[in-house]
């Protein structure tokens, strides 16, 4: 036997498939890595596109301007916890507390729907016939029935 033969030539090749699959694997692993970083930003700019829209639907229904957005915390990120936040320091932006807002105005719906009750109510509604327009003026009994023939309503003609 010669001083140069090897006993462990299995070893040799054990030792380069072994080398060949750690690159393998290292080469997956920068992947998965590069992927993850990838999905990680991705996740980010979704939570702050999220956070960004909650404020501002949170602003905008309480009639504030979309600036004071920058003054929100950045831990404060879903709609419920803007609210709380507008309502605990709104005041210093110049935001009503619901309290002291003022009610909506009347709803013309609401108003136009009152007098249709009411005409169905009372009966027949004056058609265009003089006559009949003639017959519901006199028989009104009090200012306020000749009201409602001639203007609709109780209280006489609206003031502009």
């Amino acid at each position: 036997m010669s001083n140069f033969d090897w006993d462990d030539d299995d070893a040799f090749e054990d030792a380069q498939a072994e080398s060949n699959a750690m690159k393998e694997l290292r080469k997956a692993y920068r992947e998965m890595k590069k992927q993850n970083k990838e999905l990680l930003d991705n996740l980010t700019n979704m939570k702050n596109s999220v956070r960004e829209r909650s404020v501002k639907d949170v602003l905008a229904s309480k009639g504030l301007p979309e600036k004071i957005s920058k003054f929100i915390p950045e831990d404060v990120t879903s709609a419920e916890e803007v609210e709380a936040w507008v309502s605990e320091y709104g005041d210093v932006f110049g935001a009503k507390p619901q309290s002291e807002e003022q009610p909506a105005a009347p709803n013309p719906e609401l108003q136009a729907l009152n007098r249709i009750a009411n005409v169905q109510n009372t009966g027949e509604t004056y058609a265009g016939d003089p006559d009949q327009l003639d017959a519901l003026i006199r028989a009104a009994q009090t200012p306020e029935e000749l009201n409602r023939v001639l203007f609709g309503n109780a209280l006489g003609p609206q003031a502009i």
